[in-house]
């Protein structure tokens, strides 16, 4: 056997790299492969409103490869009865947490539940027509380690 022989042989043998995450509370974790096809940046209504923030970060992930380490039966879900939206959540402080599209292909995985950076293929800004113009500006505002001086 050669040297690149065995290179092959030990890379085939090796699992894909898992990356973990949770909830605000601890109460809820899990971990997914760390192979991301997608993060979108989601601007429609219903995105702003569970995260009150300008958009939604969410990274499309390979359902079967979401394993819930501890707090499953934590884990609630909202479904949006007039839209294909769904949102995810711990019972207890309301984290955002990851779930699987009706489907069962693919596995929705709030970029901020995670624990570390992840493996990222693409980037995608979707509902734009939704975005509120206030939030267009909020990439040129001026940047603070911790609170800074903004209650002064």
């Amino acid at each position: 056997m050669t040297q690149s022989d065995t290179a092959d042989t030990a890379g085939a043998n090796t699992q894909p790299e898992t990356i973990q995450g949770g909830c605000l509370c601890g109460q809820v974790s899990f971990q997914i492969e760390n192979r991301f096809d997608k993060l979108l940046l989601c601007h429609c209504a219903q995105c702003r409103k569970t995260t009150g923030s300008a958009h939604a970060s969410n990274l499309l992930g390979r359902a079967e490869t979401l394993v819930f380490l501890e707090g499953a039966d934590q884990v609630r879900e909202f479904r949006h009865p007039e839209r294909d939206f769904t949102k995810a959540f711990c019972s207890r402080c309301g984290g955002a947490l990851p779930y699987v599209t009706g489907d069962g292909s693919t596995c929705i995985v709030p970029a901020g539940a995670l624990n570390a950076e992840p493996e990222v293929a693409e980037l995608d800004n979707i509902f734009s027509e939704e975005q509120p113009g206030w939030s267009e500006q909020v990439s040129a505002a001026p940047r603070h380690v911790g609170f800074g001086s903004v209650f002064d």
